[in-house]
């Protein structure tokens, strides 16, 4: 399915709460750059709790860490006041040792992350023997109701590795290669069918729950290892910023031509844990409880 036009996003949110399940504030989508889909993914979720907390009157003392230091301004007085502190979440995550590039392939890593963050997580896998968790459509339906946003893993469909009827920014099946990480914030049913709505790509998706949990059982292996390339390029905005790309041909490169290559990073083929599972991420507040799933 096409991404959802911004002026359609709050009628897919009224259809949730009529016939499924909301978690609002609605999330901000964010644009991602490079292989950090899982820091975005991790983003979108704190920004998500600090202006829900903000509304209850329980506003935190400290502003999320955007993503990437391009994310978004971070007012000096809002920073974490311990010297050294990085000012990213990818800066975290590689102090931390959680990535190289930016790169989160393990749902555990995210709660390490998130508690690094100052923020508390759970992963939550499907359970045959419970009825709200005997599979992924399940557990998000569960989680979702209780108010939690869902980080869930998929394959993802991309400008020229979509199938007859998909589009680019859906869920695929390429065993892993395309491993990505998206935040499920609501659902609805029609017709006994549940779809989800969902953020990704500085946009928002609705998905039928079979193309997400099709795509989400098959993820195994993620075989795109070798040295990738650290390259410095400029956007329309001017703006000059670090990419990392393959080495062989630039997956993840941006357009424009190459510009002052810097460091190669070496990165590993690598097992998934992303499969049957949600990554439920919130603060560590007294007015929220843990997920009960």
């Amino acid at each position: 399915m096409p991404p959802i036009l911004p002026s359609d996003l709050n009628r897919y949110a009224a259809t949730c709460k009529t016939s499924g399940a909301l978690v609002e504030p609605i999330p901000r989508a964010q644009d991602q750059r490079g292989p950090t889909c899982g820091l975005f993914a991790l983003s979108i979720v704190l920004e998500h709790w600090y202006e829900r907390l903000a509304r209850g009157g329980h506003t935190p003392a400290v502003r999320p860490l955007p993503a990437r230091k391009h994310a978004q301004a971070v007012p000096h007085e809002e920073k974490a006041p311990k010297t050294g502190t990085p000012g990213s979440l990818r800066g975290l995550a590689k102090k931390s040792n959680l990535t190289i590039i930016g790169e989160l392939w393990r749902a555990p890593e995210m709660v390490q992350l998130a508690d690094a963050a100052g923020y508390k997580g759970k992963v939550v896998r499907t359970d045959s023997g419970k009825p709200d968790r005997e599979n992924l459509t399940a557990l998000l339906r569960t989680l979702l109701g209780q108010q939690f946003l869902c980080i869930v893993g998929f394959d993802v469909n991309s400008s020229n590795n979509y199938q007859v009827h998909q589009q680019a920014g859906d869920p695929g099946k390429h065993t892993g290669n395309h491993a990505h990480w998206a935040v499920v914030f609501g659902y609805w049913a029609r017709k006994g069918v549940t779809f989800w709505l969902a953020t990704h790509w500085n946009s928002y998706y609705g998905w039928p729950a079979k193309d997400l949990l099709e795509s989400n059982v098959q993820l195994n292996r993620w075989e795109k290892g070798g040295n990738w390339e650290k390259e410095r390029r400029e956007v329309k905005s001017g703006f000059l910023w670090f990419r990392t790309t393959t080495v062989e041909g630039a997956e993840f490169s941006a357009p424009g031509t190459r510009k002052n290559p810097t460091k190669t990073k070496y990165l590993p083929n690598t097992d998934l844990d992303m499969r049957d599972l949600a990554v439920v991420i919130y603060p560590d507040d007294p007015s929220v409880a843990a997920p009960a799933a």
